[in-house]
């Protein structure tokens, strides 16, 4: 897990996720004769990450975003996505470390049986 001071970001097999640091919170708003009335709590509902992104080569990758009441998904350059990590407080070198993460192919097969 790499941590800025606003979010954190983990990549898991070759998938890039960011999360908040901040707990979400649920806000209720409610009209009692005519008065409105607003309740905040933390969400009961599990955290899930503000982005995620897979490599899908070519220089572009698969993003998933949260864009509040919905999410969107779609291609996005490599780059934009770099920009999204610095925008979320990462230092150049994570997210070097994390890009690179999120890039590495795994190999198929051990090296000794490759002819």
């Amino acid at each position: 897990m790499i941590e800025s001071t606003t979010h954190k970001a983990e990549v898991v097999n070759n998938v890039l996720k960011v999360w908040g640091k901040e707990s979400d919170i649920l806000v209720t708003t409610t009209f009692v004769d005519g008065e409105e009335r607003v309740e905040k709590k933390p969400s009961p509902f599990p955290k899930v990450p503000l982005f995620m992104a897979t490599y899908e080569g070519d220089g572009y990758c698969d993003v998933d975003c949260d864009v509040g009441f919905q999410r969107w998904h779609g291609s996005k350059l490599l780059g934009e996505v770099g920009i999204a990590l610095r925008k979320c407080g990462f230092d150049s070198n994570q997210v070097i470390i994390l890009m690179q993460k999120m890039i590495e192919v795994e190999q198929d097969c051990p090296k000794d049986l490759v002819k």
